[in-house]
């Protein structure tokens, strides 16, 4: 529970205190009446003293409001109404006490608030009650009963309003720290699932861009131009997957699958390209299908034989989300005859990781075709996953 709800509570106790004194000076209005009306005033005054002095002991004390404190205040209250009520004649105890019984009754609910135990909270109520009975006496007329039961309900009422608000309190902590805690792992997942991504992006900048130059250069090919430019190229998008400043803000859609296209000309691949941008996507997901159109390359470069050189590449991101292709005439191969990973178990398939889709189309002797799909979500935001 939240030390703000126990100070609330110990304001309304505060309140309860030193609201309920301002009774102790009503007697004195009939002064001519009282027959000892000094002990009225030395009464009243007394319980201005003890309520200011209940007042600076509540405000002081941290946390919940100290057991000796409330005690005290129950058994001075019990001093006082035997010693106020010797103020008037026997015959007008009762007329006076009326004006009174709020000072003490404010005491009972001031036990019931605080946390005074039951047993003990209850003893010192009937401590109260039996002070005021025999404040009274003689004079027991029925109003007596009505003023026992006033002391029970304040006691009761005080007791459950308190329990009330620690309950409450306590109910909106342990939602807090659900909620924090829903937080933290909601943080935890989100987390988890950057470093994913994190992963497979090495993993593309790896398999995708650095193994298909580096096999180049191990086959003992001659090294021209063309290559030391795809190079450089190749170093700059690995930076980027890296997430190396030097490598400069993330390209666009179209500019960076027409970066892709430029590259793998100089390889000696034609490729018809159709890139349609009216909205652009977030970069996560240029990334991700840059990061596939590239292997979907390679794959039609070392795999598709003379046909699969000339390549079709269609490209299309509007208001609904986007769709990419690359398609092939080349030998094709049977996808359920190829063993899972590699560039078709994790380069192609990227962007399911963002919410999208992969279709694979491919017969043997029939070419390629691979097919993305990605749908923005409602109301045209996406989260940028920072990976």
């Amino acid at each position: 529970m939240t030390d703000g709800t126990e100070d609330r509570i110990k304001r309304m106790m505060r309140l309860i205190r030193v609201g309920t004194s301002a009774f102790m000076l009503l007697p004195l209005l009939g002064w001519a009446q009282l027959a000892h009306p000094w002990v009225a005033a030395a009464a009243a005054a007394a319980a201005i003293g003890e309520a200011l002095w209940f007042d600076r002991r509540a405000a002081a004390a941290p946390g919940p409001l100290d057991r000796r404190t409330v005690l005290v205040d129950a058994a001075f209250c019990v001093l006082l109404m035997y010693a106020g009520s010797r103020a008037a004649a026997p015959e007008l105890r009762n007329v006076v006490m009326t004006e009174l019984v709020p000072f003490s009754l404010g005491a009972a609910a001031v036990i019931g608030i605080s946390r005074v135990g039951r047993p003990l909270g209850l003893a010192a109520v009937a401590a109260l009650m039996a002070s005021w009975t025999l404040a009274v006496l003689p004079d027991a007329r029925l109003k007596l009963a009505s003023d026992l039961l006033g002391f029970a309900l304040w006691y009761a009422v005080g007791r459950r309003i308190a329990a009330t608000w620690r309950h409450l309190a306590d109910a909106t902590t342990e939602a807090q720290e659900e909620a924090e805690k829903r937080r933290r792992d909601s943080a935890d997942q989100q987390q988890r699932d950057r470093d994913a991504r994190h992963r497979d992006q090495l993993h593309s900048a790896i398999h995708d861009i650095m193994l298909p130059v580096v096999n180049h250069m191990a086959s003992g090919r001659e090294v021209g131009e063309a290559e030391v430019r795809w190079a450089r190229w190749t170093v700059a998008r690995a930076r980027r997957w890296l997430e190396d400043p030097r490598s400069g803000e993330t390209h666009g859609l179209e500019a960076a699958l027409r970066g892709v296209v430029e590259q793998f000309t100089l390889r000696g691949m034609i490729v018809v390209e159709t890139v349609i941008v009216v909205d652009e996507p977030p970069p996560d997901i240029v990334n991700a299908l840059e990061g596939a159109v590239v292997e979907a390359l390679n794959n039609a470069v070392a795999h598709a034989g003379r046909d699969g050189q000339a390549v079709v590449l269609f490209a299309e991101s509007g208001p609904d989300g986007l769709v990419v292709s690359v398609q092939d005439r080349g030998r094709g191969f049977d996808p359920a005859a190829v063993r899972a990973g590699g560039g078709l178990g994790r380069s192609l398939r990227t962007i399911e990781h963002h919410g999208g889709r992969v279709t694979l189309d491919s017969r043997t002797g029939r070419g390629t075709k691979i097919l993305w799909e990605w749908d923005r979500p409602a109301g045209g935001e996406t989260e940028e996953r920072a990976c």
